[in-house]
Order: structure tokens, then C-alpha cells, then sequence
């Protein structure tokens, strides 16, 4: 194998490296904030631990897949809480607009 080879391969070598142990802190980063959170409340530092678990919250959110529970399409846009008009069928034409509610 060539030298310009050797380095190639090398650097993808360090690139992997580097890659796997930044996926490491990041699974990591989520348990860090609630650890300092817990140390926090021991210490009785509430307004302090409550920013550690919000960061934390965050990380994790950023995680998780969207998800919409109990909505329900409706006929217009709702105009006040509860109120709306709930569709009749969920089928829609193609390029058509539709609202939902939840």
C-alpha cells in the first residue's frame, strides 16, 4: 500500500474513532444533566435542579419521534378551545389543505 493510502486509510480510521466516542457523550449528555439534577436536590438547590432536568428534557426531545394524540380533523380552523367542527371522513383530495385539532 502506497503512503497517500496509509493516510487515507488512517483518517478514516481517526474520523470512526472520533464519530463512535462523540455518539458515546451524546447518549450520555441526557443522564449528565439529570445526575448534576439529583446532586442538586440533594443540596436542596430546586430553581438550580429544575434547569438540569429542563436541559435534560430538551436532549431527550430532540430524540423522540413527533407524535399527535387525540386530534381530529376538522371541517374549518377550531375558534376557541373546543370549539370546532369535526370532519366527517379523513379522505381528502390530492393538493388539498387539511386541519386538525387536538
Amino acid at each position: 500500500m502506497n503512503l497517500s493510502k496509509k493516510f487515507i486509510f488512517l483518517g478514516l480510521i481517526l474520523i470512526f474513532i472520533i464519530t463512535s466516542l462523540a455518539m458515546f457523550s451524546f447518549a450520555s449528555e441526557e443522564k449528565d444533566y439529570i445526575n448534576r439534577a439529583l446532586k442538586l436536590i440533594d443540596e436542596e438547590k430546586y430553581n438550580e435542579a429544575v434547569g438540569e432536568l429542563e436541559e435534560a428534557l430538551m436532549v431527550v426531545r430532540s430524540k423522540a419521534n413527533l407524535e399527535f394524540v387525540n386530534v381530529t380533523f376538522t371541517d374549518e380552523e377550531a375558534w376557541g378551545f373546543g370549539m370546532y367542527n369535526q370532519r366527517e371522513d379523513a379522505i381528502f383530495a390530492q393538493g388539498e389543505t387539511f386541519l386538525i385539532y387536538g
